[in-house]
């Protein structure tokens, strides 16, 4: 008989090499996501692409060009303030590097690679501070100047934020509430007109 000799050839597996960036909005000091954050994103070329977190607060970047790109914030949806902090990252055939500082511009940076490790940005949104408009009348509806309020952080009144007095129309202005939600409580402290006795009259309320 004869013999034959048989060559074989295996096909090398080439892994896909993908870059990846994975931006997560969240509030500050919390893990919350913020959804419908959007983000303008700034290529190598100069071109610029708005970009939206999903529901969770996340939003991906995959099959990035080489270079570097920049991501700002544009809008965030009622109740926080936005981040107004620019970050640069570059991205190379061998992964995501950061091009900025992270420190003290509530965000947080890992760096990935295109071996399967996703480069990882985490920026934060403080809560903006709600306000609570008073008007101060008597029982005949007449405005009330110079009333004073006291608002307070629980409804036990044992915690206060602020004092004010109302103006000639008998308007005061709360300002400096935060976090949105959360229940307050107002105590009329003193009147300064009409002696009306509302001394400690609790008005309790939730910021919206």
């Amino acid at each position: 008989g004869t013999s034959e000799t048989v060559k074989t050839y295996n096909k090398p597996i080439v892994r896909e090499q993908v870059n990846e960036l994975i931006l997560t909005k969240v509030q500050t000091g919390t893990n919350t996501g913020i959804p419908g954050t959007i983000f303008t994103w700034t290529k190598p070329d100069g071109k610029t692409e708005d970009v939206k977190t999903d529901d969770k607060g996340q939003l991906k970047l995959t099959g990035m060009a080489t270079g570097i790109h920049r991501l700002k914030e544009k809008a965030v949806m009622d109740g926080y303030e936005i981040n107004p902090e620019e970050f640069s990252f570059e991205v190379t055939e061998s992964g995501i590097t950061s091009k900025t500082d992270v420190a003290g511009k509530d965000m947080a940076f890992v760096a990935g690679n295109t071996n399967g490790q996703s480069a990882q940005l985490t920026v934060s949104d403080k809560v903006a501070a709600g306000r609570l408009k008073l008007i101060k009348v008597n029982e005949h509806d007449k405005k009330l100047p110079g009333a004073e309020s006291t608002l307070y952080a629980d409804e036990a009144c044992t915690k206060p934020l602020a004092v004010k007095t109302t103006d000639s129309s008998g308007v005061m202005i709360f300002d400096e509430i935060t976090p949105k939600g959360h229940t307050f409580a107002v105590a009329n402290e003193s009147i300064a007109q009409d002696m009306l006795t509302l001394i400690n009259t609790m008005l309790p309320w939730v910021v919206v």
